[in-house]
């Protein structure tokens, strides 16, 4: 199966804010770090080059324990405005954007995304020829990870602050697909890490 054409743009540049002051993406799961889950999940399906992580709040930790999964690599200075800055910044400063079908958004605090549910969200997105929003739901709620297609690339370099590409788009632009509870599950609080120890254990 062919992925090379949807880059996989993992979100790592927050602060935690939610979480204390600790960053939640460096706090250990089951062994390792929170965001190595998420790393690894991919790399069961993808190659590392086509993974681009943004990172921004204590990148250089984040990139010195990654630096071994041989992903590649981009610093959001202006990560404190939120994940639509971010979104901006990898399709602004990703070099092949033009070869791509689309893009699937990651966030790296979500660890329990399954290798079954990334293969369902993108066979979904060929199957609709490429030219609409794929979102995963879980007993009716929105989860991650979003594909977004190349016909809104221009819009995603616009995004700012939190902004997601989803309030801009009426419902028939976007295409649900059923999947598991990881796809909703994301890690916000000390409560939820220790959630997700008792659900990877």
């Amino acid at each position: 199966m062919n992925f090379h054409n949807i880059l996989k743009i993992v979100l790592a540049a927050g602060n935690s804010k939610r979480f204390g002051s600790k960053n939640k993406l460096l706090q250990k799961l089951a062994g390792k770090k929170v965001l190595e889950h998420t790393i690894e999940n991919l790399l069961q399906i993808f190659d590392s080059k086509e993974i681009l992580v943004i990172t921004g709040f204590e990148n250089q930790k984040i990139e010195l324990f990654l630096k071994k999964y041989k992903v590649f690599f981009s610093f959001n200075k202006n990560y404190d405005q939120g994940i639509g800055c971010s979104i901006a910044h990898a399709l602004k400063n990703y070099e092949s954007l033009l070869a791509l079908d689309g893009v699937m958004i990651i966030p790296g605090d979500m660890p329990l995304i399954s290798e079954n549910d990334y293969k369902k969200i993108i066979n979904a997105f060929k199957q609709i020829n490429k030219n609409k929003i794929v979102c995963p739901l879980h007993k009716n709620i929105e989860g991650n990870p979003l594909i977004l297609p190349k016909s809104i690339f221009g819009l995603l370099k616009n995004l700012k602050k939190d902004q997601g590409a989803k309030s801009y788009l009426p419902k028939k632009d976007i295409f649900y697909v059923n999947t598991g509870y990881g796809t909703i599950f994301d890690i916000d609080s000390l409560k939820d890490l220790q959630k997700a120890e008792s659900l990877i254990s």
